[in-house]
This record gives C-alpha cells, structure tokens and sequence, in this order.
C-alpha cells in the first residue's frame, strides 16, 4: 500500500500538469464506497484518469497480459490491479471482483474489454461488470470521457448518475445477461450524451 500512495503523489502531479481537464458531475459520485465504476477506454491514461477520482485505491480489472512479466505483475497488483481472461474469466479472478466489493472498496471496469483505436464512440461493451453488479447487488457509477486524452489540451470527463440492476431481479438466463448488458450500456450512453452537451454549452460561452 505504501508502494502505491507514494507513487501515487508523483503521478498525479504529472496527470494534472500534463493533461488538464474539465470533470462534470462530481456530485454524482457516492460518497460511500463499495461499488462498480464503469468507464469507456481510450488508451493506458485511462487507469490515472479514474483513479483520480477516488480517495481510496480503487481496484481495476485488466487483460492478464499485463501480469505475464513478474515485475510488471507487482506492479499492478500494488495498484489494484486483478488479472482476468477477456475470452474466458475464471473464477477466481470473479471471487477477488466480489471480495473486492464485499470490504467495501470500488471496482473499476472498462466494458469495451480493450481500447478504443476507431474513433470517439463506444464500442461493443462485454456484460461482465453488469453481472457482477448484480450478484453483488452494488450499485454502478457510469463514468466517461469524451475523447482520448491529449496533452496540453483541455480533456472532458462526466461522471454519471450511479444505478443498479434490482429492476431485474426474477430474470434469469439469457434474458439477463441481454438486459442487464442493454441497460448499462443505456446509461453510458446517457452519459455520453449528457457530456457532449455540456461541453457543446461550454464552448458556445466562449465564443
């Protein structure tokens, strides 16, 4: 843990200096802890840009790649990092994300399940946070950024109203994983929209 609050002090000075930005809706973050934040992913400033907004350490689901090297591993496991398969999760990377969620920390997801290289909108999301949401009966924080984040240049990031999946409580099988995968990606869609409105706004001010 020291590893991590130490380091943690230099790279956010070197976010905040780096790559300025605009958070819209911080009055939507809980302010209790023990919750899934989902987030669409641009590139590897992804993981400094979410946990910013957290005061405890987030823990981060990543591709176990990351991990194959021994140093590279320590690392992000000192960041909270927890290794899973994106073709086929095991279940013990699953029984960490629970764990995780059961002390009260935050899980960090990024749906999309790899980086966005096309373009600005979302990608196809994967339902694994959904579903683990809804195991753990947690609620979800939809939180995303407009585009890539660039140096030197103002970078937008809107964090969503959180909510949960309890409207699907009864539903099982198919039907679930199709719903519960449909409403996140409703709402980060929402999100988005929101963002690019307000940004819109932003910049008719100027002008």
């Amino acid at each position: 843990m020291f590893v991590y609050w130490f380091s943690r002090v230099f790279v956010m000075l070197f976010y905040h200096i780096f790559y300025p930005h605009k958070i819209f809706g911080k009055e939507n973050l809980p302010k209790e802890s023990g919750y899934v934040t989902i987030c669409n992913h641009y590139g590897a400033i992804d993981v400094v840009v979410i946990s910013d907004l957290f005061r405890k350490r987030p823990y981060v689901l990543a591709k176990k790649e990351w991990f194959d090297k021994k140093f590279l591993a320590w690392v992000f496991k000192r960041y909270g990092g927890i290794p899973i398969d994106r073709e086929k999760p095991e279940f013990s990377a699953l029984k960490k994300c629970f764990a995780v969620l059961k002390n009260g920390d935050n899980l960090v997801v990024f749906p999309e399940g790899t980086r966005n290289r096309k373009g600005e909108e979302l990608l196809e999301i994967k339902g694994g946070a959904a579903l683990i949401a809804y195991k753990a009966k947690v609620p979800v924080v939809p939180v995303v950024m407009l585009s890539h984040f660039r140096k030197f240049r103002r970078n937008y990031l809107m964090i969503g109203k959180p909510f949960d999946f309890s409207s699907f409580n009864g539903t099982a099988g198919s039907d679930l994983n199709d719903g519960l995968k449909a409403y996140m990606l409703e709402k980060m869609s929402e999100t988005r929209e929101e963002l690019k409105r307000l940004v819109g706004e932003k910049k008719k001010c100027r002008k």
